[in-house]
């Protein structure tokens, strides 16, 4: 929007209230400023104060307003956290799974196993167990045209966080990263800085506790262990059946364009019994 504005492309911004135009002292002199020294300027009429920026003896009520702005922004911020924390506290995680593989949310909300993702991440498991490298594990699912969660395709990066990610035997860890501000929305890992809350059997497992210990003392010395198993040897995954986690189309299954009618009539059977 403000690229438009400086093409000449709009003459007025209309915002509900000064909290929605910014909810930074700084970012709203610096914008408003801005927009008033271009060449056509352009004005910010906010609704609820009836206050045009371009109008010259509304600067000072303007700044006044948007320290007020973002104290408000400041205090909701800190509110939005303490309950957060307080959720945590109770042993009540908040866990997303529209780009989790393995799991989804029943109709209650309750987090349970998604099968056909479970598999996928069963064959990680034992695949590193018994010493293929994350590199070729990622190429046989490549091969298997099996994509990652977000639809794209596996690398060993991607291996490696599902390697490492401990909710895959039940354990939550809460608060892993924090907020630095409300402003920039900037995300930190904990290191020690805010505190954290472990959930045990927080979730369904779907590798055993024992083979993720496993897989990180391999993480740790990758060597140890290592049995050099030839890739050919190794039996690839069936096919993936993909469901549709969020949104309006909850529920759905995704049809592979490359599948036999056979296939997706065998895909669409299972579905009717899930």
């Amino acid at each position: 929007m403000l690229n438009d504005c400086r093409l000449n492309k709009i003459d007025l911004i209309i915002v509900k209230s000064i909290s929605r135009f910014s909810r930074n002292v700084l970012d709203f002199i610096s914008i408003y400023r801005e927009l008033k020294a271009l060449p056509n300027p352009v004005g910010v009429f906010i609704e609820d104060l009836n206050i045009n920026t371009l109008d010259t003896t509304s600067e000072t009520l303007l700044l006044m307003l948007s320290v007020v702005a973002q104290a408000e922004s400041e205090q909701k911020s800190e509110a939005i956290t303490w309950s957060i924390i307080e959720r945590f506290k109770k042993g009540l995680p908040i866990i997303p799974t529209h780009n989790f593989l393995g799991f989804t949310k029943d109709r209650f909300g309750k987090v349970v196993i998604e099968e056909s993702e479970a598999e996928i991440v069963r064959f990680i498991y034992k695949n590193y167990l018994e010493g293929v490298r994350a590199v070729d594990i990622a190429s046989l699912l490549n091969e298997a045209n099996i994509p990652t969660v977000s639809g794209n395709k596996w690398k060993s990066s991607s291996i490696y966080r599902v390697l490492r990610n401990e909710k895959y035997f039940g354990l939550v860890i809460m608060q892993k990263t924090f907020t630095v501000d409300c402003f920039s929305h900037k995300k930190k890992i904990n290191r020690g800085e805010k505190p954290q809350y472990l959930l045990r059997n927080g979730l369904p497992a779907i590798v055993s506790e024992e083979d993720w210990n496993l897989v990180q003392e391999l993480l740790l010395n990758p060597r140890k262990g290592f049995k050099k198993q030839t890739v050919k040897n190794i039996e690839k995954p069936k096919t993936y059946v993909s469901t549709i986690k969020s949104g309006v189309f909850k529920g759905f299954i995704v049809i592979d364009a490359t599948w036999s009618k056979e296939e997706v009539a065998e895909v669409l059977s299972k579905g009717e019994h899930r």
